[in-house]
């Protein structure tokens, strides 16, 4: 890591109801026999942009770029979906809660953040962005009769709503136990 730098990443925040939602499902998952390294609720949210490490004097740049990304952006709603898995079901390495709803205010807003960041010399990967929450990361991929129990348990789109109001600049920080994220900052969208 660069001296004066940190890890960080942009993303839109999950609320402590849907934390708990995810929570109860990973806890089924466990149950179901799944081996792997679960996300702490804490850690819950969607990633916007991954920044990696990141010189500090940089965070007033990330403002800005955040800030045009959004400036024409009502908050908007979503939903937790069914479970999905990268890179696929054979070798699935990640669990993750799909997200619904108004997904095109969302992937709006990941593609201005990307020219956003662009601009200010900070460019990221581009890559198709699927809106989702990891739930947990697996070593091994799982045998086929249990990713087939953990896709029949997946729930249809959820009822249980969140508002977005706000795209964050999280710090990472990393220790042996896993990562702490801590906000640095908040742009709040249109009411």
């Amino acid at each position: 890591m660069k001296t004066n730098a940190i890890r960080c990443f942009i993303a839109v925040a999950v609320p402590d109801e849907v934390k708990q939602y995810l929570s109860l499902l990973q806890k089924e998952m466990k149950n179901k026999g799944i081996k792997a390294s679960w996300a702490d609720r804490s850690r819950f949210h969607i990633t916007l942009a991954f920044l990696g490490d990141t010189a500090v004097d940089k965070i007033p740049r990330i403002q800005t770029a955040i800030d045009e990304a959004i400036a024409t952006q009502k908050g908007f709603d979503l939903r937790i979906g069914p479970f999905g898995v990268f890179p696929n079901r054979k070798k699935a390495r990640v669990i993750w809660a799909g997200v619904h709803g108004d997904t095109t205010a969302l992937k709006l807003i990941y593609r201005n953040l990307g020219d956003s960041l662009d601009r200010a010399g900070m460019p990221v990967p581009r890559k198709k962005f699927v809106p989702h929450i990891t739930l947990a990361r697996i070593k091994y991929p799982p045998r086929a009769k249990i990713m087939d129990e953990l896709f029949s348990m997946a729930p249809e789109i959820s009822s249980l709503k969140f508002h977005v109001e706000a795209v964050e600049l999280y710090q990472s920080i990393l220790y042996p136990t896993g990562a702490v994220h801590k906000k640095l900052l908040e742009s709040k969208l249109l009411p």
